[in-house]
């Protein structure tokens, strides 16, 4: 402000276009360090204006540069029917590590690359895994006897555990990497550390440290990890659960792949062979480098979306507010497994331990169908059923909340389930009219779990939401208005009614 009160003591202007774009006679009587101050700005702004302009164009060409070089030397990677790229992720102690080769992570990650999005499921080290006259325990030693057995051949103890992850979940996985916590750290300190927001504290007082226990805390804001620090906040469990242990590793690997596309290493072709010949010296892989190349174009253009899950013991089935996705193991009776504390796929037994079926299901729906997690379609439940419909059924309360927590169950968004306004005879989904489209595979997937007929919404107008600006009833229609209405009518009672509501099974 100075500089303007001081210029209109000194003379008036000859127009109001002056105040903002002064002429050369204007120029002459400004004071010297305005005139100074100006011509910083304007060099300050231009050459913030090139730089970016520069940028750009430094990381178009290295785009297209990797894109051209990942045409011509890579190779294809397998693919399955769905088009994505299935890897399952190890982590070990090693040889400086109480029981070493027990597989202390495994992570499934399926990429799409036409959708540029990926899933990682996390599979808890407690899954029981029978094969007849085999192998008989838990998941995490399935890796570690093979290890045996195979005489310390990595590949192939890699590969069977692929194997029996492909049961658990029903994809097929080619590729493994596997890695042990030495190599981790030295992997995390190749790339500088990585940045985490960290969302919650831990407080571990007996993480294992050489022959004793140590101290690990970690507060909650965004935090730069070294490979030590990175180590600890992946394996920490005594002051948290398993599952939370996961998701903890998930986001380790999620900044991983972040500080990879940020950085430009992907666009480098010098830094891809670096990268390459590093990586692989820490990590035990079957994925080729010339394979790795062939990912490059994916990659290197902009950060996949990626969705994260894990399968978890038996959450709350009376409330679906509480259901968390992959909620599909249970405890076993440790009297049935020799004293062991093991985890079961639901509709397992002790006499029939490996019953995959609703464990397949969630596999299909998050990994295989990652179109359908890219909509994130938010959706309402409602029991639209006439009470004196409802009366002639013996399994007739809780409609709408059995349904939430079975959808919640296999991904998708609920955000309320209570009863509708009025009644229905037919089950509807009622959808705004401009997101069919944008909804297509949302739908397509409610499709598999119940029968419905699509209705239309009209798109409102500004008047009817509170507002007499059309460009703010657009996006209040879009934050708050974008839900899709699951009205269950007297159709479904007919159908769910008179046999106890199943809260896992798939209609075929």
């Amino acid at each position: 402000m100075w500089f303007r009160q001081k210029s209109l003591e000194k003379k008036s202007f000859d127009s109001f276009g002056d105040l903002f774009f002064p002429s050369a006679r204007t120029f002459v009587t400004m004071r010297k360090p305005a005139v100074l101050f100006l011509m910083i700005v304007c060099v300050i702004v231009f050459s913030g204006q090139a730089y970016r302009f520069m940028v750009s164009t430094v990381t178009a060409i290295s785009i297209k540069t990797a894109t051209v070089l990942s045409e011509m030397v890579g190779k294809d990677m397998i693919r399955d029917e769905n088009g994505n790229i299935n890897v399952l992720l190890i982590g070990m102690g090693g040889k400086w590590w109480a029981w070493g080769t027990l597989a202390d992570t495994i992570i499934a990650v399926s990429f799409n690359p036409v959708l540029n999005s990926a899933t990682m499921v996390s599979i808890p080290r407690d899954l029981y895994i029978y094969e007849k006259n085999l192998y008989a325990g838990k998941i995490n030693s399935v890796f570690a006897q093979q290890y045996s057995f195979h005489q310390g051949d990595l590949i192939l103890a890699a590969s069977w555990m692929a194997a029996k992850i492909s049961d658990v979940l029903g994809i097929r996985i080619p590729y493994f990497g596997l890695i042990d916590f030495q190599w981790f750290e030295k992997l995390i300190d190749l790339v500088w550390w990585l940045e985490i927001d960290i969302p919650e504290q831990i407080f571990d007082t007996m993480y294992p440290w050489e022959v004793t226990y140590t101290t690990f805390r970690i507060d909650p804001w965004l935090q730069t990890l070294d490979g030590a620090t990175a180590l600890k906040y992946a394996r920490s469990r005594h002051s948290t659960s398993d599952f939370d242990r996961s998701r903890r590793q998930q986001l380790i690997i999620q900044a991983f792949i972040d500080k990879m596309t940020s950085r430009g290493v992907l666009t480098n072709p010098g830094s891809i062979r670096a990268l390459y010949n590093q990586v692989s010296s820490m990590v035990v892989t079957n994925v080729e480098y010339d394979e790795m190349v062939w990912l490059i174009k994916y990659l290197a253009a902009w950060k996949p979306k990626i969705h994260r899950f894990g399968l978890t013991m038996e959450c709350n089935d009376m409330s679906w507010k509480t259901m968390k996705p992959g909620c599909l193991l249970y405890p076993g009776v440790r009297d049935d497994f020799g004293g062991m504390s093991v985890l079961l796929p639901r509709g397992s037994t002790a006499h029939n331990p490996n019953m995959f079926a609703y464990t397949k299901y969630f596999g299909y729906m998050v990994m295989d169908r990652q179109a359908f997690l890219n909509e994130w379609a938010r959706l309402h439940v409602l029991n639209a059923i006439d009470p004196a419909v409802a009366r002639r059924y013996r399994f007739r309360n809780g409609m709408a909340s059995q349904m939430a927590t079975k959808l919640i169950r296999y991904w998708f968004v609920v955000d309320e389930a209570t009863n509708a306004d009025n009644n229905r005879e037919k089950t509807v989904l009622l959808i705004p009219a401009w997101s069919q489209t944008r909804y297509a595979e949302t739908i397509k997937m409610l499709r598999l779990f119940v029968d419905f007929e699509v209705e239309e919404l009209p798109h409102p107008l500004p008047s009817e939401i509170g507002t007499g600006n059309t460009a703010n009833a657009s996006a209040l229609v879009s934050q708050e208005q974008e839900v899709l209405r699951l009205e269950l009518g007297a159709d479904f009672m007919a159908v769910f009614g008179s046999r106890s509501f199943d809260l896992y099974m798939r209609e075929e």
